[in-house]
């Protein structure tokens, strides 16, 4: 694994906090301000975006395609999100759940190639696994009201925060572990 891609294991705890900072916001105050939770998810989605972005540009980086696909989804969602408004309130649902199946599955891809190089690579499958799920919930559930909606979006940021700041912390300990005096060797981990 290239030691880059260890060394910028604060870029999915950055994002694990974004992540759980929109869901507090939205479970604190669902019924607001449909307006408010569209502004907050077009930041959270931009800010999400160029994360990914900035971890794809790292020439270490290894399947960046797939990581800088995922960045220029989110931010394009994010700019779309501020340039309409209204009409982003209307298709929200979607727009949401169309975002959390394509990181979901990008994710998962990503955890499957990373699982050949770290052993028990697991938290990157969660976050995948778990973005997924609630991209598809959304569209099994399109009648579900607004606060149904509300706390699905605040609970699933947060859940997905927490497994992408573990994921961080994870890469973390592994880099500080081949940092170690004899850490090449110790390596497998």
């Amino acid at each position: 694994m290239p030691m880059r891609l260890l060394r910028n294991w604060w870029i999915p705890v950055i994002r694990g906090v974004f992540a759980i900072a929109f869901g507090v916001c939205v479970l604190v105050e669902p019924v607001s301000a449909l307006a408010v939770i569209v502004l907050l998810f077009g930041a959270f989605a931009f800010a999400n975006g160029i994360m990914a972005i900035i971890a794809a540009l790292h020439r270490d980086v290894a399947h960046r395609g797939l990581l800088l696909l995922e960045g220029i989804a989110g931010a394009a969602v994010g700019v779309v999100t501020f340039i309409s408004p209204p009409t982003t309130a209307v298709v929200l649902y979607s727009f949401i759940a169309a975002w959390a199946i394509v990181t979901g599955i990008m994710q998962i891809v990503t955890a499957i190639r990373w699982r050949k190089t770290i052993q028990n690579e697991i938290w990157l499958i969660l976050a995948g696994i778990s973005s997924t799920v609630f991209g598809v919930l959304l569209l099994a559930l399109p009648l579900a009201g607004f606060l149904a909606l509300a706390a699905m979006i605040g609970g699933f940021s947060i859940a997905w925060g927490i497994i992408l700041i573990a994921l961080g912390l994870r890469l973390r300990g592994v880099e500080k572990q081949l940092a170690a005096p004899g850490g090449a060797a110790a390596g497998a981990v």
